[in-house]
């Protein structure tokens, strides 16, 4: 983040997160980048996280306007927007890291400003450091969704100069909705498409034989466990199981409440409660997806109510708050970093384990469903609906196809080789 720009997330009374874009050289929310969230993210009932990262990104875009010295009302007002060699040079800004974003955004304009300085030090001297580091890029996915946002964000300010400006004449108007056009046609041609060509290497599930030394590295009476507190076997080793037997998200199992469990029916409430009071965490936990009951089974059950009975109560201010995970230190509830840390702790030990991170419990889980679907020859339809549901996600969502990949390429694997086997080889004389 360059030091210019500040996200910040300022939470209400009644648990309301409401991220803001702070100029760190005023001392001030920027008016524009706040206004443009509001009506484009928090009307769609969008998460926080979701405004903050636009935030961030619109804060990209305003570096590389002020380095440029680029004032759009100004341009506006001229009917001007920005030019095809101002586009490709917010193009290659984009691209960069953002620990990069001060030397991206003047690069072009090096031959112009050679008496100028950066912050404090001789351009000349900036431009030599540029010359002799290696250019970086960010991913196809983070620069599509930084070019997206600026694209998005230009339009809505020349909407928001033209609304304004109640006194401007039809021409003008069609002239800035034209410029409009222009930019926006020049930043779409530049988005990269993903044309999903790139098969091998995306994520997939676990393999069963890493699951079992999984479970059996995190068991409590394991020699492997790493964790010498026993609240911290306990509660590491219900996570897990917890991961593995319902895919649920990470944020969605913080958000869990004792009260969301009921152990004479053997359910659970995966809640969405994206403003929650009671929640007192830097970064909330919160589903992403939408709430719905899920069943725990006796085995599952049992070892939730023996964490809270016998573990989680002695653990400092845990009876102060519903949440069922807490930290072992002071009994709050456990942070989506603590609970990262969990699987960090497992690199760290040098198991004979692969990266392994909460996400991919969820990849796993759709694997073992298919599988499971399969044996009990349930027809495609009502299984996708099915899926969906203990997923959280709509009917209508395609997204079951981001987590069978590994079932995919097994079936397809399997029938290639059924295939084969039919095909018989020549004989040789």
């Amino acid at each position: 983040m360059s030091p210019s720009y500040s996200v910040k997330t300022v939470i209400s009374q009644n648990g309301e997160e409401m991220p803001m874009l702070k100029n760190l050289n005023t001392g001030l929310p920027e008016f524009e980048p706040i206004v443009y969230v509001l009506t484009h993210h928090r009307q769609d009932a969008l998460a926080s996280s979701t405004m903050a990262r636009a935030l961030y990104e619109i804060s990209y875009l305003h570096i590389y306007l002020e380095y440029r010295e680029i004032d759009l009302d100004g341009r506006f007002s001229q009917g001007l927007g920005l030019s095809l060699q101002e586009i490709d040079g917010l193009v290659n800004h984009l691209s960069r890291p953002a620990i990069d974003f001060p030397i991206s955004a003047i690069q072009d304009r090096l031959p112009t400003l050679i008496q100028a300085t950066v912050k404090g030090k001789n351009l000349e001297k900036v431009r030599m450091r540029a010359g002799k580091q290696k250019a970086r890029a960010v991913c196809n996915k983070v620069y599509s969704c930084r070019l997206r946002t600026a694209r998005d964000y230009l339009e809505w300010r020349i909407d928001q100069f033209i609304s304004r400006n109640k006194m401007m004449d039809k021409d003008e108007k069609k002239i800035l909705r034209m410029v409009k056009k222009e930019v926006s046609d020049w930043i779409t041609a530049r988005i990269r498409k993903d044309k999903g060509r790139n098969q091998v290497g995306q994520r997939e599930g676990l393999d069963p034989q890493v699951v079992e030394r999984l479970l059996s590295i995190t068991a409590c009476d394991s020699p492997d466990n790493p964790w010498r507190s026993r609240h911290c076997q306990i509660r590491n080793a219900l996570i897990v199981s917890w991961l593995r037997k319902h895919g649920v998200r990470r944020g969605e199992l913080l958000a869990i409440k004792i009260s969301d469990i009921d152990f004479q029916k053997e359910t659970v409430l995966i809640p969405r409660r994206p403003d929650d009071p009671e929640d007192p965490r830097n970064k909330k936990a919160k589903a992403k997806t939408l709430d719905r009951v899920l069943p725990i089974g006796p085995e599952l059950a049992s070892a939730t109510h023996n964490y809270i009975m016998n573990f989680r109560r002695k653990i400092g201010v845990a009876k102060s708050h519903p949440f069922l995970f807490v930290s072992n230190d002071k009994g709050l509830p456990l942070t989506l970093d603590g609970c990262n840390k969990i699987f960090r702790d497992l690199k760290k030990h040098e198991f004979d384990l692969p990266r392994i991170f909460p996400h991919l419990f969820r990849h796993t889980w759709n694997d073992d469903y298919s599988e499971e679907m399969d044996a009990k020859k349930i027809p495609p339809a009502e299984e996708e609906q099915m899926r969906s549901y203990l997923m959280g996600w709509s009917s209508t969502s395609s997204t079951a196809k981001t987590y069978t990949r590994r079932t995919i390429r097994k079936r397809a694997q399997r029938a290639s080789i059924e295939m084969q086997e039919k095909m018989a080889l020549p004989t040789s004389k």
